[in-house]
């Protein structure tokens, strides 16, 4: 529908320039300046390369305490009393775990706790009859919490005996935000336009510990999710911001009370050669401890996941009852969090669609341990942006000048080269070069630049076939635009010299490609393209096709001098070029493994008499020659065959050329005619026609013909002999005198006899 709309409209060369350039350049600053709808593309490019090529672990020094389906079985419904937690932290401690991470928070007191359990009763004495027997609830508080251990109080000791960082979450409406753990320093210059602080997503509230808990933490990190507008995450924050101050996520917290570390170091783009770590203007690298991670501009990490078997876990049940190996979390971090279903605490990957909250923290540190991560520069993006931009150029460059195969073919590989260095550049150095937006710009463009240069030609094709209704010469399109009232029936009478030529053996080629006959199409549209253009070289006019046949003559339409000559140099020309032609096809790709063989073809010129002009109906004429003289030169195409050569020239082409290398062969009745006819075969140019060797070859082979026709057998067969070694070309000719001469002999032609042959084939 859509080529058939633009086909109502006129597609000029400057619109095929203007156009696809246009859409080139939108599209380019679509992909450019709208990264974010335009992400779909190359994000299905990257999760698919981590799905098929997941981060390998080297080091793990990292474990989940799995809140896990058997936990809640064994310790009760969620949430669990503060004594469990205190539990598990103190025995994870006692292991040697060099920190604890709690991916959850306690944001308000134990429901357990003497405290919380005293208020409620007291709140449902009061609401009974006999509400004037009340206890002494000031004694019986102090007794129970003589006697019994409040749970917060006891985590809180826990935190305060442990290297345990707790969770927090920011949020747009919450408590205030307590003040943070960790210390920031922050490396930038003055030099930067704008505060690259303000790059980092900023929050004024958030979901934290009771007061407590907080104090008592070693630390405290943030468990806020990035998630894409498509509900993976692809990325985690490493900070946040709460006016100018940072607060780390929770896996960098980690590292940093793991390391025993009091501050961290944030770099931004604008310190020295900084900027080649991010994707824009912004935060750079971050420093924990002995780690250096590479950031975005706002403070997020690209997470390379490695397969969910690699992750250690350790239920939770186990750490409270100590059923396990200390050795498996002495000097290693430990995170306390869910991948029981019910808790809710699933997030959607590139590689797992449920994959538990907790898993995101440990994978981040996995990947920070092992210095593994997946880079994107700014610069890589220019450099995909100006590559798929010149492509672009080229694509509408060719598809003006060559057509649509070449730009094609060139799209399609450089596709292919992308994706591949793609999945080098991902595999090999871990670097997200994007494939998926380039290959689309420079397709954009291809199909743009390919359609209006499809509506052009068949706009063309429409206007030729409106003028021309049937084939033309180029000359003659050029008389007849000047003079249209020649477009007429009728002609004139005048000398033409006349080719036919025919390709030998066409018959065997046409059945060696019977199945595939756009391949036949193929060498035959090669041949007649070729030998076209070396008939017009030499002001030929082509009659007409005729499968593989081509009809040409000189002299017409309009008057050239010596055009016998020129047909004969065209002829010349032709059997060179069709030399060079098979070379050229042994090389055609597209006749790979289907055609080996070489192209033959014999010629034949006749000068005379002709009529010559528009040659048909009222309906439907052409332009064309009828008269003996054309019939006379398709005789001798049909002739060459017969003799073994490639030129055959009529007695008065021959005259007219004399100057050209060439010699008299026989004296012929051709088929259906009477009169004898004076052939010649051309064997080169006037050059070679001054050659010493062909001059005293010329002089032997005409005693030859003379003896001949004498009768002077013995002398005739002498020379015979002695030529087929000057002219080994003509052999077939020198053999087929000898038979005559055999027969002859038997056979006396007879005192009238004048030498004549008569043709028993066309």
């Amino acid at each position: 529908m859509f080529v058939r709309l633009l086909s109502f409209l006129k597609i000029t060369k400057m619109v095929s320039w203007v156009l696809p350039l246009s859409v080139l350049i939108m599209v380019t600053g679509l992909v450019w300046g709208l990264p974010r709808p335009m992400e779909a593309l190359q994000n299905a490019v990257f999760d698919q390369y981590n799905r098929l090529h997941p981060r390998k672990v080297e080091n793990n020094p990292v474990f989940i305490i799995d809140i896990d389906e058997k936990s809640l079985e064994l310790l009760g419904q969620f949430p669990w009393p503060r004594q469990i937690f205190s539990d598990i932290i103190t025995s994870a401690s006692a292991s040697g775990a060099a920190a604890i991470g709690v991916d959850v928070m306690f944001a308000e007191p134990d429901r357990n706790s003497p405290s919380e359990v005293l208020a409620n009763w007291k709140s449902l004495e009061m609401m009974t009859d006999n509400a004037q027997k009340s206890l002494n609830w000031d004694m019986l508080e102090k007794d129970i919490m003589k006697t019994i251990v409040d749970p917060d109080a006891s985590l809180a000791k826990a935190l305060r005996n442990s290297n345990t960082v707790l969770s927090m979450a920011f949020t747009d409406d919450g408590r205030p935000i307590p003040k943070a753990k960790a210390g920031f320093a922050i490396q930038k210059t003055n030099m930067e336009l704008v505060d690259p602080l303000l790059f980092v997503p900023e929050s004024t509230a958030a979901i934290s510990n009771l007061d407590a808990f907080h104090e008592a933490a070693t630390g405290v990190g943030l468990i806020n999710a990035k998630i894409d507008s498509d509900g993976l995450i692809r990325t985690t924050f490493t900070v946040l911001r709460h006016n100018q101050q940072l607060f780390p996520a929770l896996a960098i917290e980690l590292l940093r009370v793991a390391q025993g570390a009091q501050s961290l170091i944030v770099k931004t783009t604008g310190v020295k050669s900084e900027a080649g770590f991010s994707s824009g203007a912004g935060l750079s690298r971050l420093k924990v401890g002995q780690f250096i991670v590479p950031v975005e501009a706002d403070g997020s990490m690209r997470l390379y996941f490695a397969e969910r078997e690699n992750i250690n876990r350790i239920p939770a049940w186990k750490v409270v009852n100590r059923d396990f190996d200390p050795l498996l979390m002495s000097g290693k971090i430990g995170i306390i969090g869910s991948s029981a279903a019910g808790l809710l605490d699933n997030r959607a990957t590139p590689i797992d669609p449920v994959t538990p909250g907790v898993e995101i923290h440990l994978q981040a540190i996995q990947q920070i341990v092992d210095g593994k991560f997946l880079t994107r520069p700014l610069l890589l993006k220019f450099i995909e942006i100006a590559l798929a931009f010149s492509v672009g150029l080229i694509i509408i460059f060719l598809v003006e000048f060559v057509g649509l195969v070449v730009p094609v073919l060139l799209w399609f590989l450089t596709s292919l080269g992308g994706v591949g260095f793609s999945w080098w550049s991902y595999t090999e150095k871990m670097m997200l070069v994007d494939p998926a937006n380039p290959i689309f710009i420079t397709g954009a463009t291809l199909l743009t630049a390919g359609v209006l240069r499809y509506i052009r030609n068949e706009d063309e094709r429409r206007g030729v076939r409106n003028a021309f209704g049937q084939y033309l010469a180029p000359e003659l399109v050029e008389v007849i635009a000047k003079n249209p009232k020649d477009l007429q029936l009728g002609g004139v009478v005048k000398p033409l010299t006349v080719m036919f030529t025919d390709i030998r053996d066409f018959t065997s080629i046409s059945e060696g490609l019977s199945e595939t006959p756009q391949l036949l199409t193929h060498l035959i549209n090669r041949f007649l393209t070729t030998m076209s253009g070396l008939i017009y070289n030499r002001q030929g006019t082509i009659d007409k096709y005729i499968g593989d046949c081509i009809m040409a003559f000189w002299n017409a339409p309009t008057d050239l001098e010596n055009h016998e000559r020129l047909a004969c140099l065209a002829a010349l020309d032709m059997q060179k070029a069709i030399k060079q032609l098979n070379h050229s096809l042994k090389n055609d790709p597209e006749l790979q493994g289907a055609w080996s063989s070489e192209l033959a073809m014999g010629i034949g010129l006749n000068t005379g008499e002709t009529l010559v002009g528009n040659i048909g109906s009222d309906q439907r004429f052409n332009y064309s020659a009828l008269g003996d003289a054309v019939n006379i030169a398709a005789r001798l195409e049909g002739q060459t065959k017969f003799y073994g050569v490639d030129i055959l020239l009529g007695a008065q082409t021959a005259k007219a050329a004399s100057d050209l290398a060439m010699l008299e062969i026989d004296l012929i009745a051709l088929k259906g005619k009477e009169e004898p006819e004076r052939i010649y075969v051309l064997m080169g140019d006037a050059d070679k026609a001054t050659e010493e060797d062909f001059i005293s070859g010329k002089a032997m082979h005409e005693r030859m013909l003379d003896a001949y026709q004498g009768q002077d057998w013995g002398l005739a067969l002498d020379l015979l002999n002695r030529l087929e070694a000057v002219f080994p070309e003509l052999k077939k000719i020198y053999r087929t005198y000898s038979t005559r001469i055999d027969n002859f002999r038997h056979y006396p032609p007879g005192e009238h006899w004048n030498g004549v042959y008569v043709a028993t084939n066309k």
